[in-house]
């Protein structure tokens, strides 16, 4: 009888399924470097269910974490950020391999417009894993979040932030014979000086 493609790798996954959770983790890596997304997620998934040592744990959450965030169609941020929060669970946060999990918690955290979060996560990163590879990627990182987080502010006034939102809700607010004249840039500047005397 002859063996189909498709049906070869259909038995080789069904003889990974057998193996331990290293040959699991191992295999799923293999899976990855051919584009086979979908069937890595589903050992890394299997060698998880087999209770692996911690050190094991934590390289299959990390990867299965870099999947959801970069591999994925779509891309499922919010799966990255619960693999990527009991990886970070697992050690303290000055672990040699925790550069990794803070750098994709930016990412995660930026995918989510959790922008405050992502800056704090790529901080970590810069400031205590100096030597890492993320390391130049974690600084833009800040940077781009930073940009993100404060680009919908219109002024800050005793710490207090006038998002971009709150002045636009505002405008809506009023009635339609008013709401002209502050949809213009001089008339929006306007309105926010007038907001900020209103906290002051």
């Amino acid at each position: 009888m002859r063996v189909t493609g498709k049906v070869a790798m259909m038995l080789a996954f069904v003889g990974v399924l057998l193996a331990g959770p290293a040959e699991m983790y191992k295999d799923a890596l293999t899976f990855e470097t051919k584009g086979l997304y979908p069937e890595a997620v589903r050992l890394l998934k299997e060698a998880l269910k087999q209770n692996p040592k911690k050190s094991l744990r934590f390289e299959i959450l990390v990867e299965l974490s870099d999947i959801y965030l970069n591999h994925s169609e779509p891309t499922m941020p919010e799966s990255a950020l619960v693999y990527l929060t009991e990886a970070k669970s697992l050690y303290p946060e000055n672990y040699r391999k925790m550069d990794k999990v803070f750098y994709l918690l930016g990412l995660t955290y930026m995918a989510l417009g959790r922008y405050i979060d992502a800056a704090k996560a790529f901080e970590t990163v810069a400031t205590k894993f100096r030597n890492s590879p993320y390391f130049n990627d974690a600084l833009d990182g800040v940077e781009q979040a930073f940009q993100k987080n404060f680009k919908e502010v219109e002024a800050i006034v005793d710490g207090e932030k006038i998002t971009k939102v709150e002045v636009d809700a505002r405008i809506e607010e009023m009635p339609s014979l008013f709401r002209s004249q502050y949809e213009t840039p001089e008339g929006r500047k306007k309105l926010i000086d007038n907001m900020v005397k209103e906290i002051l």
